[in-house]
């Protein structure tokens, strides 16, 4: 899409956040001797608020936006929220109409929790902050959170539950949980697996390798029965309305794909090019929960392509597959940082070719208009 404006604020913003991201002072925390953020220091504040309302204060930027602003002023007409949806993202919804705040109150909110989880998240691994901020928009996580605003809200939360849980801090996870919950439930999923996920799920590398090349070439071609046996689960979930709705689904799901091509192969190649350092990062990285990471990475590895042509599965498999930001992470840290000295010149030009690869894949997706990101405007300034 031709809209220089777009470009310009994309790329100063993702710019702004990668600075911003490098100036976040960490400490010493005595007790694990690790390097965490710091969030006694005020400028964490100052990269929170300035996410939160550049982010918050855009006017019908992603496609949920328009269906969000609608429910929010059919509930100050009426008194009555017109869909039956999470009671967590209700009750904020009323908060705001009794206070008699405007519909944008609810995005900057919206905003300000996505990025405080984000960075809750990256509090115990702050040294992948830079990396983590730069695959967070090369790989679209930050434009499906401008969509998906719950879901990848709950997916947010959870990130930094996981952390809390194997540092034995049941009881803020279990009400961090019900927040999550409560914003978007399909979270319960990657929840309930929260005991099980310090076990290493798969060990071998060659295993892992077939598992790839079945989910890119063999699985999709059975997801019709797939979708069979998934319905009633996906109506346990509140989707039922997608269900009826197939033809429509398959719509946005085709629209979503616009130029996905090679993207299927670029991630099919950064995907191998993970596995294949599978054990040096596990050996690396193991005090830093890289195995619970990496076991939920692999579940959205399969997942996300078994489930690529349903709107509503590729949503679900999202709560895995957003994993791969932090795997990736750990890997150009290991790579650029770790042991730049021993590695290669063959393997780093790789993870620069990901890199550049990415970040087209990022343009692209502005130039695509990937769910109505472009054009940019905002509520003190829009047509």
């Amino acid at each position: 899409m031709d809209d220089l404006n777009s470009y310009i604020f994309y790329t100063v913003f993702f710019i702004l956040c990668l600075f911003l991201s490098k100036k976040i002072i960490v400490k010493k925390n005595p007790s694990n001797n690790r390097f965490e953020l710091d969030f006694s220091n005020p400028g964490i504040y100052i990269f929170i608020l300035i996410y939160s309302l550049v982010i918050g204060l855009r006017y019908n930027v992603g496609r949920d936006y328009a269906g969000y602003t609608e429910w929010f002023n059919e509930l100050r007409r009426t008194g009555h929220f017109p869909v039956d949806n999470d009671f967590g993202f209700m009750w904020l919804n009323r908060f705001l109409v009794d206070f008699d705040f405007e519909s944008y109150s609810l995005f900057v909110i919206i905003a300000f929790l996505q990025i405080l989880f984000l960075l809750l998240s990256l509090k115990r691994i702050s040294f992948l902050r830079f990396w983590y901020f730069f695959f967070y928009f090369t790989t679209l996580v930050f434009f499906i959170s401008l969509n998906v605003m719950r879901q990848t809200l709950a997916f947010l939360i959870f990130s930094y539950c996981l952390q809390l849980f194997f540092e034995k801090k049941y009881y803020a996870t279990f009400l961090l949980g019900i927040l999550a919950f409560s914003i978007h439930k399909t979270v319960i999923l990657p929840f309930v697996l929260l005991p099980f996920l310090k076990f290493e799920w798969f060990r071998n590398v060659r295993v892992q390798l077939i598992l790839l090349f079945l989910a890119v070439f063999v699985f999709p071609f059975f997801f019709s029965i797939i979708l069979e046996y998934m319905n009633p689960f996906i109506n346990l979930l509140g989707y039922n309305y997608y269900i009826e709705n197939l033809d429509q689904m398959k719509e946005i799901t085709d629209e979503n794909k616009r130029g996905d091509g090679l993207s299927i192969f670029l991630f099919f190649f950064i995907d191998l090019f993970i596995i294949l350092y599978y054990e040096k990062l596990k050996l690396r990285f193991k005090n830093y929960y890289f195995i619970a990471f990496y076991n939920l990475f692999f579940i959205g590895l399969i997942l996300s392509r078994v489930f690529s042509d349903n709107f509503i599965l590729a949503r679900i498999a999202d709560y895995f597959i957003h994993f791969r930001v932090v795997i990736l992470s750990f890997l150009m840290f290991y790579v650029f940082s770790v042991q730049r000295n021993s590695i290669n010149k063959l393997v780093k030009m790789i993870a620069l070719f990901i890199c550049f690869g990415l970040l087209l894949f990022y343009y692209k997706s502005i130039f695509n208009n990937a769910g109505d990101i472009v054009p940019v405007q905002f509520f003190f300034n829009h047509d």
